[in-house]
């Protein structure tokens, strides 16, 4: 999964990610402090747009358009936001929405698109949605009129450089086609971060492929970020990340999630020879177009030995009940707690729904897969039986 964000047109398209979710300090690396020190200024998003449509504007997760961090109204094509800059505050990757009613193919919303200096060069022009909104704040300025470029001119600290130089180059990602080419891509990763020692951006990019990296590759990586960075959301994150991490021979540990009664059950069975786990949300499109098929699953192997459970990611609990009621799915259904996302996410190393882990009665996975096609499906019925036999 990329970090950067994707060109205008891509992010227009409407490609959204399961965004990971900060909790608390781990323990494993021994750090200065896990207290960020606290700045003094808020952080301060501004803009003059000329010709911008007079009314809101919204700063989002410019992966979740959902995730409406704060609004600021538009007078004389002037808005700012201003941010705590606090301990709470995580460095991320944003956009800004604002109302167009001409958009209607895009239910009558924009979002504010940026020139990316660092790529465009000479006719090759590159643009972006999406910023990188770190401590120092960002300031916008353009012209939205079709005389324009159409493209605004952003300005938003270092990491914001780095975005910009790095968008869609895939900076943390260390799998390549030629595993030869690893220990190369490692070293330049490094030599990177030594030159900016401070940049959130960086670690980000890092944490979002950290199941690709072992343990101490890890290590040694943000041993090299600064204080300030490491104690950051992001690095109490990845720390977390070194406590819950599965290791590729380990098995799943029995997790204890609440059921629609709230009863909490375990999320394996010990009783059963295989445990198929379904991870999926009432909003997520893949997940609900392959619930027929896994009802043809379960009614296959359910008498055999297969214990089935599907657990939500659902925020919204009312959704979460009344897809139940519309799905009617005959095996156990339960939820993961606010306080238990970080924790199930990262063990099972969620990065995209629907999911499905097939495992034997004490955890050890047989098989997992991500998205859905009949393909996959087809596999998957495939290992149950032979695991069954």
């Amino acid at each position: 999964m990329a970090l950067y964000a994707p060109p205008l047109s891509q992010w227009l398209a409407g490609q959204w990610r399961l965004s990971l979710l900060a909790t608390v300090c781990g323990l494993l690396l021994a750090l200065p402090s896990c207290q960020p020190t606290q700045a003094a200024h808020p952080i301060r998003v501004e803009g003059v747009v000329k010709n911008l449509t007079t009314g809101k504007v919204y700063l989002t997760d410019a992966y979740d358009s959902k995730r409406v961090v704060d609004s600021a109204l538009v007078t004389n094509g002037h808005f700012a936001f201003e941010l705590a800059a606090d301990s709470a505050f995580v460095p991320f990757l944003a956009s800004i929405h604002y109302p167009d009613s001409t958009q209607k193919d895009w239910h009558y919303i924009r979002h504010l698109p940026y020139l990316n200096a660092s790529q465009s060069q000479g006719k090759t022009v590159s643009a972006t949605s999406a910023f990188f909104l770190g401590p120092e704040g960002a300031h916008i300025t353009g012209d939205l009129t079709p005389a324009s470029t159409g493209f605004l001119t952003i300005k938003a600290g270092p990491d914001n450089e780095l975005y910009q130089q790095w968008m869609n180059k895939g900076f943390g990602y260390i799998t390549t086609r030629d595993p030869a080419q690893r220990p190369a891509r490692l070293h330049y990763f490094k030599s990177l971060v030594q030159q900016h020692p401070t940049s959130y951006f960086l670690l980000k990019g890092i944490a979002q492929d950290k199941e690709n990296y072992s343990k101490q590759e890890l290590a040694d990586l943000f041993a090299l970020f600064a204080p300030q960075v490491q104690t950051s959301g992001i690095g109490r994150d990845l720390r977390t990340y070194f406590v819950t991490r599965k290791e590729a021979s380990a098995p799943y540990h029995n997790l204890v999630l609440a059921d629609t009664s709230q009863v909490a059950h375990g999320i394996l069975n010990p009783k059963a020879k295989l445990n198929l786990l379904v991870f999926w949300a009432s909003w997520c499109g893949p997940c609900r177009q392959e619930i027929p098929a896994l009802k043809q699953l379960y009614r296959a192997f359910h008498g055999n030995g297969l214990q089935m459970t599907s657990i939500s990611i659902d925020k919204d609990v009312t959704s979460w009940r009344k897809a139940l009621r519309e799905e009617q799915m005959g095996w156990p259904q339960v939820v993961m707690a606010q306080d238990q996302r970080l924790q199930v996410e990262q063990q099972f190393s969620l990065q995209a729904i629907p999911v499905l882990i097939l495992t034997d009665n004490v955890g050890n996975e047989v098989l997992k897969k991500t998205g859905y096609s009949e393909d996959e499906m087809a596999a998957l019925q495939q290992a149950i039986a032979a695991g069954l036999q």
